[in-house]
């Protein structure tokens, strides 16, 4: 377990840089499975990772989502025939799909030493989809 001591809002790091202290105070440099502690599992995370592995790259979790209203409260990503990511965007007032992503992604090991350098080049940390957008 990894705590960062933080105890308020005003303070707290961020997703994206709580996964970068993680891989730094556990040393970390393989591939990693990123779970935001709020969900619910409902599918195999078996699968998914069988899934990444033979896909051969990072990969991130999607369902659809008929609902525009629910989907105006997590992250949307529109992909393209071969399930590229082509945007993905955090609580959306118009969404552009239904594919909703819930905060699952397998991180290859070449993209998770990446974190640093994403938060150095402005990525947003506040919400774990931000450095996958």
């Amino acid at each position: 377990m990894v705590d960062d001591q933080t105890e308020t809002n005003e303070t707290r790091l961020g997703a994206v840089k709580d996964i970068q202290y993680a891989i730094e105070q556990l040393g970390l440099d393989d591939e990693m499975l990123v779970i935001a502690g709020d969900n619910v599992l409902d599918f195999s995370l078996t699968n998914f990772i069988d899934y990444a592995k033979e896909k051969k790259t990072s990969c991130i979790m999607r369902y659809y989502e008929e609902s525009e209203t629910k989907l105006t409260k997590c992250d949307v990503v529109l992909t393209d025939e071969n399930d590229l990511i082509l945007d993905m965007t955090e609580k959306p007032s118009e969404p552009k799909s239904h594919w909703c992503c819930p905060p699952f992604y397998y991180y290859t090991r070449e993209d998770a030493k990446l974190v640093s350098e994403g938060i150095a080049l402005g990525c947003g940390t506040d919400a774990p989809g931000s450095y996958i957008a």
